[in-house]
């Protein structure tokens, strides 16, 4: 039995590794989940037949050597095949105790758009030796990939573009629209804009608000739900104009992804936009700026719409010709919208792939 260690240090991995360790389970690999720390603290979720070991519950830092030996001291007395480092800090812990467990093959998976300052620092040599030292490094798109890669000036000869899958609950989506727009207390003829993202800058909060007030002047029938925590949080609600609803952290934001009659994200850079492929397996259209990995996930009128970054004006376009769909249109977007996260996003799928890579790399 091939034996497996996925591995993350925020919070943001716990359930991609978590469910892409469950299906490989389901391939038979013994697999084991390991988490260096989870930024809230909390205990880490856990799925029934898979291993999981916590070794801090602090936030990551760079700094904190006691819980990265711990890891490698782990991973020399179990030997598995591989390790999927589910971010950089992991991979980081891993390169430096690296000649502990010298046969164990290790892959990164890109989950940031993490770029190096273009200086000589020591944060940024870390980062480039720990890239250097992985047998195989997978990103969502081509162009993150190049971009990251570029930055630190690192060999492309081991790298592979893998789309992230995405695990989601199967919600009926009539269904969860009832009853979210029953709970928000809107009526049918109200069209529901949905984003998902904490509110840190790098989400692109302030474009957001100036967005909403435009399409608010075209459209009084467009109301918008944000859904996330974050420092700006105040900051931004207090701009907001009518017509949103601010909800906070939600363990149930599925729900109104799936009630959505699209889904938005306006970052300034986006690794994969994991809520873009939620939104297309229950069949809602997505209107994005075309930044770092969306365009592996969003196909302009396949599954949504791909808008020139920060190109405010032609984003508000697109949003309204997105909600103002005929009804032959909008089922026709909603079939093709679960094709493509069958075909390409579930974890089934992904489990698949990475199975197949880990077959191809040198014993």
């Amino acid at each position: 039995m091939i034996h497996l260690v996925s591995t993350f240090a925020k919070r943001g991995a716990e359930l991609f590794a978590n469910s892409l360790a469950y299906e490989m389970n389901k391939f038979g690999w013994d697999v084991s989940v390991v988490a260096i720390a989870n930024t809230n603290g909390d205990k880490i979720s856990q799925h029934d037949g898979i291993g999981y070991i916590q070794v801090s519950k602090k936030k990551p830092s760079l700094a904190r050597g006691f819980a990265f030996l711990k890891l490698a001291l782990y991973l020399r007395s179990e030997r598995p095949d591989f390790v999927i480092a589910h971010g950089i800090f992991p991979l980081i812990s891993i390169s430096f105790f690296r000649f502990l467990f010298p046969k164990v093959r290790v892959i990164y998976r890109n989950m940031n758009l993490h770029l190096g300052s273009g200086q000589v620092n020591f944060r940024d040599a870390l980062k480039k030796n720990a890239l250097n030292t992985a047998d195989l490094l997978v990103f969502p798109s081509e162009k993150q990939c190049h971009q990251v890669m570029e930055s630190y000036n690192c060999d492309c000869s081991n790298t592979v573009i893998l789309p992230r899958g995405v695990d989601h609950s199967f919600l009926l989506r009539e269904k969860e629209k009832q009853s979210v727009f029953d709970e928000l207390g809107l009526t049918r003829h109200e069209k529901l804009v949905v984003h998902v993202g904490a509110f840190e800058p790098v989400k692109n909060h302030l474009g957001l608000v100036s967005i909403i007030r435009k399409l608010r002047e075209v459209d009084q029938s467009v109301r918008f739900v944000l859904i996330g925590e974050g420092a700006l949080r105040s900051e931004i609600e207090a701009q907001l104009p009518d017509g949103v609803f601010s909800l906070g952290y939600r363990d149930d934001a599925e729900r109104y992804v799936a009630a959505a009659d699209t889904v938005v994200l306006v970052s300034h850079s986006e690794g994969f936009g994991a809520v873009l492929a939620e939104a297309s397996a229950y069949g809602v259209p997505s209107v994005v700026y075309d930044v770092g990995g969306v365009g592996a996930v969003i196909k302009d009128g396949l599954n949504g719409s791909l808008v020139p970054y920060q190109d405010e004006d032609a984003f508000c376009d697109a949003l309204l010709a997105i909600v103002n769909l005929s009804e032959s249109h909008k089922a026709l977007m909603s079939r093709q919208a679960k094709a493509l996260f069958q075909e390409e996003f579930s974890m089934e799928v992904c489990a698949r792939r990475y199975l197949d890579l880990m077959s191809e790399l040198p014993s």
